[in-house]
């Protein structure tokens, strides 16, 4: 614990901008995701309508 308390903290400039680099990864996977269950709902939809 003693060594937790004694590391200076990071500056605020570098925790700024890791925060903005990890919003735009987690934002680029959901779009991704949402691509892709998208695509799969409309294939399915495409191919139930096919076959009646």
């Amino acid at each position: 614990a003693e060594d937790f308390f004694r590391t200076p903290a990071a500056s605020n400039e570098s925790f700024s901008t890791l925060r903005k680099e990890l919003k735009e990864i987690v934002r680029s996977k959901i779009r991704k995701n949402t691509r892709k269950t998208q695509v799969w709902k409309r294939k399915k939809i495409n191919t139930v309508k096919k076959r009646k």
